[in-house]
């Protein structure tokens, strides 16, 4: 099932922040399986307008803190 979400107020990009940051920590625990991790830990940007590239731009930032 795909989850999505949208950049339409502030609030929304705090959503997405706290999904991804939750993400990260359930994937760093012991307990999660190898399948579960890629799961948790696979996103997709769509767009290529100013508003995607800059969240890919700070997602990667996230991924190589």
């Amino acid at each position: 099932m795909a989850i999505f979400h949208l950049f339409l107020i502030f609030a929304d990009a705090l959503v997405i922040r706290k999904k991804i940051m939750n993400n990260f920590e359930k994937a760093s625990l012991p307990s999660a399986s190898e399948q579960e991790r890629k799961k948790l830990l696979s996103f997709v940007v769509v767009g290529g307008g100013p508003t995607g590239v800059e969240f890919a731009a700070e997602l990667h930032g996230i991924v190589q803190m």
